[in-house]
């Protein structure tokens, strides 16, 4: 059982759950989307790493996915498309076609909770537009961790300040 306070205008409300009853782990799973500053790509083809998403996605529905992350024309000229072996954490690919295939298999998810820690790092001009693009259109919950405040400016509702710790 797990025990979550929360205040509201000055009252504490005290709200009891049992989190094995209540929550689907594998629902949660897909519902939240994380993108942090270290990608993770498996050994694996461009493929199966999106497929890790959303495993019933078509080939359509990846090309797709591929094109809305402006990942398809870099995918499209590896030697062997969306069937080319990444290697070791994708280390054959540049850090912001990393981050690209990284964000479009969270992208892919549709996910209701999202958090990004750094999520500019890597970004060229195209991608960061895309980004900014998706995130000013999400209607889940955002939790951003980031040092460029121009992004946050531009995605975020409300900021919470590490040195002020003032609501903005």
């Amino acid at each position: 059982v797990s025990a979550l306070d929360i205040s509201i205008q000055g009252q504490i409300l005290e709200l009891l759950l049992d989190l094995r009853d209540e929550l689907d782990l594998s629902y949660l799973r897909r519902s939240v989307g994380v993108v942090s500053q270290e990608t993770y790509l498996f050994n694996m083809s461009v493929r199966d790493n999106l497929l890790l998403a959303r495993p019933e996605a078509s080939r359509e529905e990846l090309e797709q996915a591929l094109r809305d992350a402006q990942a398809y024309d870099f995918v499209s000229h590896l030697d062997q498309g969306m069937d080319t072996i990444l290697g070791e954490r994708g280390l054959m690919l540049s850090g912001g076609e990393r981050q690209r295939l990284h964000l479009c298999s969270v992208l892919m998810q549709n996910p209701n909770f999202l958090i990004l820690d750094e999520p500019t790092n890597d970004l060229d001009i195209a991608t960061l537009n895309i980004l900014e693009d998706y995130l000013q259109h999400f209607h889940g919950c955002l939790i951003v961790v980031s040092h460029d405040r121009y992004f946050m400016d531009k995605v975020v509702d409300h900021l919470l300040d590490r040195k002020s710790t003032r609501l903005n």
